[in-house]
């Protein structure tokens, strides 16, 4: 079994072009999969995600930066413009 088969669940930070491609590449490959990604906003759904969500590409979405500690492999995706908004990281 190759590495990307012995994993089970990935998290994005930043599901945006590139990372929507790739998270749907890994459902596709992978369909039983958990997916998950990082949505920064609190208080706020966050449409693109809630879309990837409903599409069946993600599992799940958390508001929890700590529940990173819980994927087995981490895709960090994010603008270069916004390294800010990411810090706590």
């Amino acid at each position: 079994m190759d590495l990307l088969h012995s994993r089970s669940h990935f998290g994005f930070i930043g599901l945006g072009l590139i990372g929507g491609s790739v998270a749907r590449c890994i459902r596709r490959e992978l369909p039983d999969a958990r997916i998950s990604a990082y949505n920064y906003y609190e208080t706020k759904k966050h449409p693109r995600l809630e879309k990837a969500l409903a599409d069946g590409v993600l599992t799940d979405i958390t508001t929890d930066i700590s529940r990173v500690s819980d994927w087995d492999v981490i895709l960090s995706l994010i603008h270069i413009s916004e390294p800010t908004r990411h810090a706590q990281i």
